[in-house]
């Protein structure tokens, strides 16, 4: 699921050769089109039935899926695509709710010459684009633009992933010099004539309409709606894989996927808690079911690192290389779909209810005893204070930052970083957020919410077809119109378990809130939820004190994260890792590295440290095609 596309004011014909020896370091097996004297585009064969159309009018690729509910051809899936890149031709952005999907669209009009890109409301499949040299050039992959374009790395990028909290950039920016992502909800047109023409529209059909309704009613609607995504989106699948873990969300998908050939993947030791939780969610289902041991995979060798780097740029959740790189599939067009929910119907990232602190704060003060959770209106006034806090927060961050990059170019990443945030903000500000603790929300999904949701689905495009019905317009558009009191501390989730297509998978336990039954009164569950959380706590503190690995630090069996870190193997491939230290992040990870390994610090997952990896790596890879040409 890769293309390329370049467009030239002269020609691109005599480069052919050139853009091949670019294309064959990403792409598996590509094919190329010459749309014209201009226009070329490459594209992986892989899924080309399911993502390259083209007519007499337009050709184009989408990256995920895309549904008319008009067309009499449902199984067609090339029509729907040609519907869809007709609208978009037409200059119909946002489209309107005869069409569904999660997905990135690149279209190019044959009779107007007109270029567009576009990507859903979230917009989880990255688009990349760049004007140089009086071409434009669009992937799927920054590393290729960048082995194209031979652009410099940007620092104000890096700095950004680092002080993000998840490691992502604001805006569209990326950590390469002149070449930018799309924007959620963002469609371009570009229109070549003497010179390059952009307009830009944007998809603010977030936060509409938010009224409140009989919760029964709007559990019964989600749940109606929920199971036509994914019959829409499977139309001509009868095999399908899930990544299946013992929490809500997966879950949700899961009672709604019926007549298919379905297979269930999980990461973890068939000992542990979660893993036995997944299992016999899968079993009710009749599903195959397997989990896949990541021992080896917490510091993975730097070969692997980079070959991930190059196809997929998802690096930091490398738990998941588990599954990808062991499980079975013959046919890599089987879609792999992904069920991160919870973000969009739970509102765990409304202010005031993100932390643990805050969710028992909340419960004891208000939910405990029956009382509704309190929200603000939102206002300009609020509004500009909390741009403030946001912009003042990141730019304090940066300066407490000790990295030789950051200290000779602070003035210029300062400078770069609140452009980029109030990009972001404009952003926000098309959807007329009604409620202040919306505001966080939406930061949160458009920043780290999306950037974790692509890396899931991107880390095995190589190995299968990744779609995240759960994440589609008509699901978000629907979930971001309720009230956010409905959805807060699983009040809406709890009653689509109650719908008749949970009935047995909610007399499972929630991984996180054992013991007792999903559907169990919501009081109890988040009673059970604090008790355990409180406990976990104290026996992590019990075994640092001790410094024991070997302690038990969980109330439930699960991946012990101290022990990766003790491995004589992790410390020499993160050495490796940083053996060109570009970044100058070598000092700063492998002192995070020691202080876990000696239980100074709680090791927690080894994400940031990947994260870490991936930056310098990435950077590695760019420059050592920059010294090669």
């Amino acid at each position: 699921m890769n293309f390329l596309y370049i467009n030239n004011l002269t020609t691109v014909k005599n480069s052919l050769k050139n853009y091949d020896n670019n294309v064959k370091m990403v792409f598996n097996n590509y094919e190329k089109k010459v749309i014209d004297k201009n226009s070329i585009l490459f594209y992986d064969e892989t899924n080309s039935n399911k993502c390259l159309y083209e007519d007499k009018n337009k050709i184009g690729y989408v990256l995920g899926y895309i549904r008319f509910l008009g067309t009499k051809s449902k199984k067609n899936i090339r029509h729907h695509n040609l519907y869809c890149g007709a609208e978009i031709s037409k200059k119909h952005w946002p489209l309107s709710n005869n069409f569904t999907g999660s997905f990135s669209i690149l279209n190019h009009d044959k009779k107007t010459k007109t270029v567009s890109i576009a990507n859903d409301v979230l917009g989880i499949y990255p688009i990349y684009y760049s004007i140089f040299n009086n071409s434009i050039y669009i992937s799927s992959s920054l590393i290729l633009l960048a082995s194209i374009t031979k652009q410099d790395i940007d620092y104000v990028g890096i700095s950004e992933k680092l002080v993000s909290g998840l490691f992502t950039t604001f805006g569209k920016r990326t950590t390469v010099k002149n070449i930018y992502r799309l924007l959620p909800g963002e469609a371009i047109y570009f229109n070549f004539k003497n010179k390059i023409y952009i307009e830009k529209k944007y998809d603010n059909t977030l936060y509409q309409n938010i009224a409140r309704k009989p919760i029964k009613q709007i559990a019964k609607q989600l749940n109606k709606i929920i199971k036509e995504e994914i019959d829409i989106c499977l139309y001509n699948d009868k095999n399908v894989i899930l990544a299946l873990s013992g929490g809500i969300d997966s879950r949700v998908v899961l009672g709604n996927i019926k007549d298919k050939n379905l297979r269930c993947v999980t990461y973890g030791n068939d000992s542990d808690y979660e893993t036995k939780i997944a299992k016999k969610l899968a079993d009710i289902c009749g599903a195959n079911f397997k989990s896949y041991r990541i021992d080896k995979y917490h510091f993975p060798k730097k070969q692997l690192l980079k070959k991930y780097i190059i196809e997929t740029e998802s690096l930091g959740i490398q738990a998941w290389l588990g599954i990808f790189e062991n499980f079975e599939n013959s046919n890599i067009t089987i879609p792999f779909l992904i069920g991160d929910v919870s973000d969009c119907l739970t509102g765990r990232h409304l202010y005031g209810i993100e932390s643990k602190k805050e969710k028992v704060y909340k419960f004891l003060r208000y939910h405990l005893f029956g009382k509704e959770i309190p929200f603000t209106k939102n206002s300009t006034e609020l509004y500009d204070n909390w741009k403030k806090i946001k912009t003042d927060y990141y730019l304090d961050k940066i300066k407490k930052i000790d990295f030789g990059f950051i200290k000779s170019n602070e003035e210029v990443i300062l400078k770069g970083i609140k452009s980029d945030l109030n990009e972001m903000f404009k952003r926000i500000e098309g959807h007329n957020i009604m409620y202040y603790e919306q505001l966080h929300e939406i930061f949160s999904l458009y920043t780290r919410g999306r950037i974790f949701l692509s890396k899931q689905l991107l880390l095995g495009k190589n190995k299968c077809l990744p779609l995240a019905p759960i994440m589609s317009q008509t699901i978000l558009r629907y979930a971001f119109s309720v009230h956010p009191a409905q959805k807060i501390l699983f009040k809406l989730i709890d009653e689509l378990f109650k719908q008749n297509n949970y009935a047995e998978l909610s007399k499972i336990p929630l991984a996180d809130t054992p013991f007792i039954p999903a559907k169990s009164n919501n009081r109890l569950r988040l009673l059970i939820w604090g008790i355990r959380s409180i406990i976990d706590e104290k026996l992590i503190q019990r075994q640092m004190k001790y410094k024991n690995p070997n302690k038990r630090n969980r109330v439930l069996k699960s991946i012990n994260w101290i022990k990766p870190y003790r491995e004589k193997v992790a410390e020499r491939n993160i050495q490796e890792y940083f053996k060109n230290n570009h970044l100058e992040l070598k000092d700063y990870s492998i002192k995070i590295f020691k202080n876990r390994s000696k239980m100074v610090d709680w090791p927690l997952t080894p994400t940031d440290i990947i994260s870490l990896s991936a930056m310098n790596l990435e950077a590695e890879i760019i420059e050592s095609i920059k010294n090669e040409s």
